[in-house]
């Protein structure tokens, strides 16, 4: 984890606060782009959302914006991303701590993490497998991540390129009711997993609007 924030830490010295670079993404869009993969999950207007790696509230921001009035709560380790996005949604709808050792008497229809396991370390299996497990443990309906792809052309020797192989093996021992895109991105550049707790829960073949 010290890996990961020192990455992060790099990352805000070289760009502003705000600034979707500053989380490891390539531009804006490219970030709400991977919220739209999301979509695939049966969220609605009044769901409650926990978001894991918050960062600066954007996954927030990006249900906001299509009419989203649930409960939501982001946990952020990051001690800037934290204060920032406080500073731009309100304490109340975040928490400045490691998502491990993090407790809550309330359980979330869904737990999302986007861009949370790209950063290579020592200890990336473990924590990897221990955040997975917890999350689906906190979930009540399912979650969702997203993994790099190996399959991408241009790699970098910080991040971490998880083999399909090994993304099914590793959600399989939580549930056998989950579904894997590696179909939305020209350059293969990443993967989502969707995990569900039954089949009440499972992904629908149209993407879900508030509608």
């Amino acid at each position: 984890m010290d890996n990961v924030v020192t990455i992060y830490s790099s990352l805000i010295k070289k760009y502003d606060l705000g600034n979707p670079k500053c989380l490891g993404w390539g531009s804006k869009e490219s970030q709400v782009f991977r919220y739209k993969v999301f979509d695939y999950l049966n969220i609605n207007k009044t769901s409650s959302i926990l978001d894991v790696g918050s960062g600066f509230g954007d996954y927030y921001e990006y249900l906001s914006d299509k009419g989203f009035s649930g409960n939501y709560l982001g946990v952020e380790i990051v001690d800037e991303f934290y204060h920032y996005s406080c500073s731009k949604h309100g304490n109340e709808l975040f928490k400045n701590i490691n998502f491990l050792e993090f407790e809550s008497a309330l359980y979330f229809e869904f737990i999302i993490g986007s861009g949370l396991f790209w950063i290579d370390s020592p200890s990336w299996e473990h924590t990897y497998l221990k955040t997975l497990e917890k999350m689906f443990f906190m979930s009540k309906k399912g979650i969702a991540f997203n993994l790099l792809s190996p399959h991408t052309p241009i790699k970098n020797e910080k991040l971490r390129y998880v083999e399909i192989e090994y993304a099914i093996s590793s959600i399989s021992k939580l549930t056998s009711y989950f579904c894997i895109k590696h179909d939305y991105h020209s350059e293969m550049k990443d993967y989502t997993c969707f995990l569900f707790k039954n089949t009440n829960n499972f992904i629908n073949q149209s993407v879900r609007r508030y509608e």
